[in-house]
């Protein structure tokens, strides 16, 4: 943990890749579905994939922040 500023700075990136990860994720859900028969062809894409664990894995980081302000780690 750094500085107050660099702590909300952190918050901030934090949230902005949460907002393009779901983004990405819907998307590629978006994508999946269009796939589907009888409009497409039925082939998954692996883009689902990878945008859940990219969803994932910035679900866990703001997770990891959010238990820091609770237990009063952040300020």
């Amino acid at each position: 943990m750094g500085t107050p500023e660099e702590n909300r700075q952190e918050e901030n990136a934090s949230i902005e890749r949460a907002d393009a990860a779901f983004r990405r994720r819907q998307d590629a859900f978006l994508r999946v579905h269009a796939q589907l028969y009888p409009i497409g062809d039925g082939r998954p894409t692996e883009e689902l994939d990878e945008a859940e664990a990219e969803w994932k894995a910035v679900a866990a980081d703001m997770e990891r922040i959010t238990q820091e302000i609770r237990s009063g780690k952040r300020k």
